[in-house]
């Protein structure tokens, strides 16, 4: 995942590098997805210093749907820039 909207001068630690993307579809559509086609984002807005747990926000192609992400929260450690 990656981490948006982070406020200057803060920087973000994940406590889980990686989410799968449980997705469903045709299967002629599911066997082409690439791992760039598939955007998996952490909403740090309005988040200062601290841990947060944070829900990610995936982005498909149209003909996919979502069925679940594991894990459903993902620890972001947010510290002042150095």
């Amino acid at each position: 995942p990656r981490v948006i909207n982070l406020a200057p001068g803060l920087s973000a630690q994940l406590g889980t590098p990686v989410v799968a993307v449980n997705v469903s579809g045709l299967l002629a559509d599911v066997v082409q997805v690439k791992t760039t086609d598939i955007t998996v984002v952490l909403d740090a807005a309005g988040l200062g210093p601290g841990s947060h747990r944070l829900e990610p926000r995936v982005t498909l192609p149209p003909t996919l749907q979502l069925e679940g992400v594991v894990p459903d929260r993902v620890e972001v450690t947010i510290t002042p820039m150095r």
